[in-house]
């Protein structure tokens, strides 16, 4: 199907304002009914005008938005059909063949509203009006997200057009704060953010698109109602988070900007399970800019996305390796990154490899490829490198001794220090707090499947003390090899720390607490 270039978008909806224009003067309402929002501000700012928003001041010309409709639709030579929502608003679509002034118009969906009053429920409690009643048009752009969306034109100066026809500024803010690039809101910000939270990321979208600037009391509005984005449906908020920032060209700028004004944990929090995070998941499988990706997963956005599994050396890897190219290229090395382009049977065939092993092959060939981006495009030299690797994969899985969740030193003395505050025990001599194990002599296959170099969490929920070892009882998202996962503390001097497993093995030998510390770390290696 062919799709009209925004210049003949443009040409089209110029097309019909003058056609609307006729219809309203011909049934004597003109004065009363009007084009708001998105056209009057593109055409302001210089940008093609696409969408068409019609309101009625139905107080004023004494007809309501459907009444203006249906004299619309006799004035069109074709099939229409006309639905009417419940919040008054006429949604009148063209089905038949028509031509206006040389554009078809067949598909073409025409919204008119009423001038409408709004009340919402208390405390952010959604972002849909529970309450509408016919208001003044003066009322109605009081409504509005922000005051360059509240420009007008009358349908009774659109006969040859908008170029001549006088910009209506009912607050007297909205022409100067578009002049200025600046985003404010013509009624209180912290009423326009709390009747409805997905403004906020409105604010987000025009900041990107236009490069217009959030004043201050703005930015403090919305951090202050940041949270009421969680009352609203996960639908809206995430289809907005995709197509009005981590589409957009600069979306590298979104995060950041997220983040300052407070948003970008909200959303990180909306987004972290269910179908919430099933649909952000799978938008991002469709994204092919590495560094857009790499962003996200740091900011703590939960995606179920290949590169999520990458550690973290590879994503810095990845990022290094495409930071010359262009967004093609780089999308097209993600691809083989994340499945790279080698001959598995030669591979098998060639080192003979149990069914255990297979599943090496993968992340070696992506660590062959970060060290080497240029063999993406030689997949039988990349195959020949991957089994010429082989060998030191194996010899280095020999040498490790154990995998776990290394504490970090700040982390390590928040245990500590909690340990001798909440538990009370002098701690014994011996001090470790130094890791939790995942696997002990892991093989290869298990190493090649652990995050290693990726950050993780352990949340302290118990303790022991048997006077020859002192630990806690921790849970993490990574199994432990040991039947209760734990962080040796402290032993006494010539205990081995695996004593802990002992003292650990049954549950009346630990305190169970409710309010441990979070201990953070990285997954590696010993040694």
């Amino acid at each position: 199907m062919y799709e009209p270039n925004a210049s003949e978008v443009h040409a089209r909806s110029v097309a019909l304002m003058r056609f609307l224009s006729a219809v309203a003067r011909h049934a004597h309402v003109a004065e009363h009914v009007y084009v708001v929002g998105g056209a009057v501000r593109n055409y302001v700012l210089g940008e093609p005008i696409k969408d068409i928003d019609v309101v009625v001041d139905s107080i004023a010309a004494r007809h309501d938005s459907e009444w203006f409709a249906r004299r619309i639709a006799t004035e069109i030579p074709t099939s229409t059909n006309l639905t009417t929502n419940q919040y008054g608003v006429a949604i009148l679509t063209i089905k038949g063949d028509w031509s206006l002034d040389g554009h078809p118009m067949q598909g073409e969906v025409m919204e008119i509203a009423n001038a409408r009053a709004e009340s919402y429920g208390a405390g952010g409690q959604g972002y849909k009006p529970t309450d509408v009643r016919p208001a003044t048009i003066e009322e109605d752009v009081y409504r509005r997200e922000f005051t360059f969306n509240t420009l007008l034109w009358r349908l009774s100066d659109l006969a040859d057009g908008p170029d001549d026809a006088p910009v209506i500024d009912i607050t007297g803010r909205g022409l100067a704060d578009l002049e200025a690039h600046v985003i404010r809101t013509p009624s209180p910000a912290d009423q326009t953010f709390s009747d409805d939270p997905t403004r906020m990321l409105r604010a987000v979208k025009f900041a990107l698109r236009y490069g217009f600037e959030i004043p201050s009391e703005i930015v403090e509005s919305i951090r202050r109602n940041a949270g009421t984005l969680r009352d609203v449906p996960w639908e809206p908020v995430t289809a907005l988070l995709v197509n009005n920032v981590l589409r957009m060209e600069n979306a590298l700028d979104g995060l950041p900007m997220l983040a300052q004004l407070g948003l970008l944990d909200v959303l990180v929090d909306i987004t972290r399970k269910g179908p919430a995070r099933a649909y952000l998941s799978r938008q991002m499988k469709e994204e092919r800019r590495p560094e857009l990706l790499v962003l996200m997963l740091d900011a703590g956005f939960d995606l179920d996305i290949p590169i999520a599994k990458f550690s973290r050396e590879q994503r810095e890897r990845l990022l290094v390796a495409t930071g010359d190219m262009s967004d093609a290229e780089a999308g097209d090395f993600l691809t083989d990154v994340e499945r790279p382009p080698v001959d598995n049977n030669q591979i098998i065939a060639t080192l003979g490899l149990a069914p255990r092993d297979r599943g090496l092959i993968a992340p070696l060939a992506r660590d062959v490829l970060l060290g080497r981006p240029s063999l993406a495009g030689d997949p039988v030299e990349l195959t020949r490198r991957v089994i010429g690797a082989w060998p030191t994969l194996q010899q280095n899985a020999k040498k490790v001794v154990y995998a776990a969740v290394f504490i970090d030193e700040s982390s390590r003395e928040e245990l500590l220090a909690w340990w001798s505050e909440h538990v009370g025990h002098v701690l014994l001599p011996k001090l470790y707090a130094h890791h939790m194990t995942i696997a002990f002599k892991p093989s290869p296959e298990v190493l090649g499947l652990l995050p290693i170099g990726e950050p993780a969490t352990v949340h302290v929920v118990g303790w022991g003390d048997d006077g020859q070892a002192q630990a806690v009882v921790v849970r993490a998202d990574i199994p432990s090899a040991n039947p209760v996962p734990h962080v040796t503390v402290a032993t006494a001097e010539g205990v081995s720390p695996a004593h802990s497993n002992a003292l650990l093995s049954e549950p009346p030998s630990w305190v169970v607490v409710y309010d441990g510390p979070v201990l953070h770390g990285t997954v590696g290696t010993f040694p």
